[in-house]
């Protein structure tokens, strides 16, 4: 299959920055608030990455939520030993590193259509890559650390498990196709390189 070298450069670059921004739109937008634990039905309850929320019905029928800082949890788990509270640091953590590695494919999606790279100091790829593998093993701390309730994962986790996966795939893909590096398995007779 021969295709044009330039026209191929140009899909590849048209596919990796959209994949970069709805990415970093997946990456961002569960860590605005969102519970990624809630309690089963009929209960109102869950964890977001800052605080643990229980909404019920009050005395007069209307509605009342209670909401605690997971700082403020994780305090409580230590003075009575219960627990070290990590998911509370790992919250914070997540919520961080998230933000700039999503900040990061935004501006590298962003730049790309403006046909943009930035290599120096460091390129914007390199910063989302080691943002979204640290976000990755944060929010699985996050998870696998919360306080004993009786809750599940709920869908901001996935559609972030989602945005992780397409901002690694989406940084390596724009990295590449901004690169000047000749395709590897390029035998040095062929016309078109990487075709």
């Amino acid at each position: 299959m021969n295709t044009d070298a330039d026209a191929l450069t140009i899909r590849r670059k048209a596919t990796a920055r959209v994949v970069c921004l709805v990415a970093a739109v997946c990456v961002i937008l569960p860590c605005l608030g969102f519970r990624w634990l809630k309690a089963p039905k009929p209960y109102d309850a869950g964890l977001s990455l800052f605080d643990a929320s229980e909404c019920h019905r009050g005395w007069e029928g209307e509605q009342v939520c209670e909401s605690k800082s997971n700082l403020t949890i994780a305090e409580g788990m230590r003075k009575n030993d219960v627990g070290l509270g990590t998911f509370a640091y790992a919250g914070w953590a997540t919520f961080v590193v998230s933000i700039v590695s999503g900040l990061s494919l935004a501006a590298a999606g962003g730049l790309a259509f403006k046909d943009r790279f930035v290599r120096e100091p460091i390129a914007l790829t390199t910063v989302a890559l080691i943002g979204l593998v640290l976000a990755l093993i944060t929010a699985c701390v996050f998870i696998g650390s919360k306080p004993s309730m009786s809750v599940g994962v709920a869908w901001p986790f996935f559609l972030y498990g989602t945005g992780v996966v397409a901002g690694i795939a989406g940084a390596q893909m724009l990295a590449k196709a901004f690169s000047d590096v000749r395709d590897p398995y390029w035998d040095g007779l062929d016309q078109n390189p990487g075709a």
